[in-house]
């Protein structure tokens, strides 16, 4: 949750300060892009501490001793086994394709939303604003709105989620009035506050505790799968159909939804409790 609290307020003030730089340089922008990444690099390398693990080196064998095989023997055989055990998992693969499926959809926002958008002839400002209420609404309401999504079958949260990402982004097809926009974000944002939160937490429940790693990195790769191509497939869609693009959205919504409803089980809770509230509960 931390995590996420940060990164929607930089998506809040960041869209804001970009509108704004633009209207006086595109090469502003772009320095200034440059200048934060860079400032992040430095504060990871000196002022993040080290969380490797610190566990004790193995004793070194005695002399003459020749060192036990055993476990580098078992290695190769332990990897393809867990490697077999994600991939012979069918419901989570289809977790997997929904989420290729919403990241292919929801990168469109970054994409081709500015192009629809000056293809209206709105200012760019307000592409900035449409970015802003989306961090804003995210920032406000998703720690208040995940307690009450805890109490739905996760399976519910996460597929109806996945559902509105793509509905809401579809509506800015239908351009026109500003107030348009400011529907489709309202959808989209309300999708993603009850989707991500618990998605993200489904994988570390869902796989077996040996295969836990493989299974939350599978979800990652997925997704960054998705906001790679996603550009390729949207710009060639907007260049070639305009505004009906955004239908792709609400057709990637539908095939996630259907995916994570088959794929997801309802066995869990749809968010994790805190750790925090764990251990006050049995105080």
């Amino acid at each position: 949750m931390a995590s996420r609290l940060g990164l929607n307020v930089g998506a809040t003030i960041g869209p804001l300060i970009g509108a704004w730089l633009a209207t006086h340089s595109y090469t502003a922008v772009f320095l200034v892009n440059a200048g934060t990444a860079l400032t992040f690099g430095l504060v990871t390398i000196f002022l993040l501490p080290d969380v490797r693990a610190s566990g004790q080196p193995r004793p070194e064998p005695a002399t003459g001793e020749q060192p036990a095989a055993g476990p580098v023997e078992t290695r190769p055989t332990a990897k393809t086994s867990r490697a077999r055990g994600l991939l012979s998992d069918r419901r989570y693969l289809a977790v997997l394709v929904a989420m290729c499926a919403t990241a292919l959809a929801e990168v469109q926002y970054q994409v081709i939303l500015p192009l629809h958008l000056e293809s209206q002839g709105h200012p760019v400002t307000l592409y900035g604003t449409i970015i802003a209420i989306n961090g804003a609404l995210v920032i406000g309401l998703e720690l208040t709105l995940t307690r009450a999504v805890q109490r739905l079958p996760i399976r519910t949260a996460i597929a109806a989620g996945s559902l509105c990402i793509g509905l809401g982004l579809a509506v800015f097809g239908f351009g026109g009035p500003i107030w348009v926009f400011v529907v489709g974000a309202l959808i989209w944002t309300f999708g993603e506050i009850v989707n991500a939160p618990s998605l993200n937490a489904y994988p570390a429940m869902a796989a077996p505790v040996e295969l836990r790693g493989r299974y939350i990195g599978a979800l990652s790769a997925m997704q960054s799968a998705g906001y790679a191509f996603g550009p390729l497939i949207g710009t060639t869609l907007f260049q070639y159909f305009g505004p009906a693009a955004w239908a792709s959205c609400a057709v990637l919504g539908v095939i996630a939804c259907g995916a994570l409803w088959y794929g997801v089980q309802n066995r869990f809770a749809a968010v994790a409790p805190p750790l925090e509230d764990k251990a006050l509960a049995t105080a």
